[in-house]
C-alpha cells in the first residue's frame, strides 16, 4: 500500500515538472517571437520611377594628334610656329637642310616644340607634337558579357570626376576586336564629348548607360526583400493581430538600393524589414543582397 502511494506521488510530481516545462517552454517561445517582432523595422511602400544602369568606368582622350619625328639625319633650318600656336591641317611647321618642309598632318594646337632652327636631328627624333584638344573623346572598357548594351547610338550618363561635372553622351564607336585579360574578354567603346571647360585628356570618368526603366512602379528597399529556401522573393508584413505573414512578390527592375514590386505590395502599404533576431542567438540573414547583386548600382 504504502509502495503505491509513493508511485502515485512519482506521477504525480512528473506530471508537475512536465507541465511546468511545457509552460517555460511556451513562455520562451513567445517572448521570443514578441523579441524577434520587436527587431523588425517598418518601411511603407511608394510610388515612382526607377531605373538601373550599367556602370563603366574610362578616362576622356585626345581623337586626333600627331607626334612627328625625324625621318632622316637633317640640320632644322626654319622653324614657322611656336608652342601653343593654333594650326590647321597642311600648315608649315618646319623646314630641314635637306628642302623638306614639314607640315600638319592633323589640325589642332603645337603641344611641345622639341627643336630650334639650326638645331641637327637624327633619324627618329621628336620634332614637334600637335594635339586637337578641341576634339576629344570618352573612352570606356566593356566587359564581353555588356556589348549587348553599348551599341552605336545608345544614350549615356558621363560624369567627369575630377570635376564632378555630368553630362549627356551617345556612344560612337565600338570596336570589332577584343582586348583579352585573363580569362574575360574586353571591347573598347567611344562616346562623344562636347567641350567642356577644363576636361583635359587622361581625366577620369563614370560612364551609365540605362538598363531598364519603370515610371509609377512601387518600390520597396533591396533591405527589405527575402528569398525563400527556393530563391522565391518574398516580403515581410503585420497582420492585425499582431503576428507576420510572409507575402510572395513579383519583382522587375531594381538599382541596386531599390526594388520594383510588380504584383504582391500595394503603393502605402507596410512592410517588415529584418533584422538580427537576438533571442536565438543567431543573425537573420538577408539573401536579397545575395540573390540581386549585379547589375550597376
Amino acid at each position: 500500500m504504502g509502495t503505491r502511494k509513493k508511485k502515485k506521488g512519482r506521477m504525480m510530481m512528473g506530471v508537475v515538472v512536465l507541465t511546468l516545462i511545457v509552460v517555460a517552454g511556451a513562455l520562451f517561445l513567445l517572448n521570443g517571437d514578441s523579441q524577434a517582432a520587436a527587431t523588425f523595422t517598418q518601411e511603407v511602400a511608394v510610388s515612382g520611377s526607377i531605373t538601373s544602369y550599367y556602370s563603366f568606368t574610362g578616362h576622356v582622350k585626345v581623337e586626333n594628334n600627331q607626334n612627328i619625328t625625324a625621318t632622316a639625319p637633317v640640320t632644322v633650318r626654319d622653324v614657322y610656329v611656336r608652342e601653343g600656336d593654333f594650326v590647321a591641317k597642311n600648315d608649315r611647321l618646319l623646314r630641314t637642310s635637306d628642302g623638306t618642309v614639314i607640315k600638319a598632318g592633323v589640325g589642332g594646337e603645337v603641344d611641345k616644340l622639341h627643336v630650334a632652327k639650326d638645331d641637327d636631328v637624327q633619324i627618329g627624333e621628336q620634332l614637334i607634337d600637335i594635339v586637337d584638344y578641341e576634339h576629344m573623346v570618352i573612352e570606356i572598357r566593356v566587359d564581353e558579357f555588356d556589348v549587348p548594351a553599348v551599341t552605336v547610338g545608345t544614350s549615356a550618363q558621363v560624369t567627369v570626376n575630377a570635376l564632378a561635372q555630368t553630362f549627356d553622351s551617345v556612344v560612337t564607336r565600338l570596336e570589332r576586336q577584343a582586348t583579352r585579360e585573363g580569362d574575360i574578354s574586353y571591347y573598347t567603346a567611344e562616346l562623344a564629348l562636347d567641350k567642356m571647360e577644363g576636361v583635359l585628356p587622361g581625366m577620369q570618368v563614370d560612364v551609365k548607360i540605362c538598363y531598364a526603366y519603370a515610371e509609377n512602379a512601387i518600390t520597396i528597399s533591396m533591405d527589405a526583400l527575402q528569398f525563400d529556401s527556393a530563391n522565391q522573393p518574398y516580403v515581410t508584413t503585420m497582420q492585425s493581430n499582431g503576428g507576420t505573414r510572409e507575402v510572395p512578390v513579383r519583382i522587375g527592375v531594381n538599382d541596386g538600393i531599390r526594388v520594383e514590386i510588380v504584383d504582391g505590395v500595394r503603393s502605402g502599404e507596410t512592410v517588415l524589414l529584418p533584422a538580427k533576431v537576438e533571442s536565438i542567438g543567431m543573425p537573420f540573414r538577408n539573401a536579397a543582397r545575395e540573390s540581386m547583386g549585379g547589375i550597376g548600382q
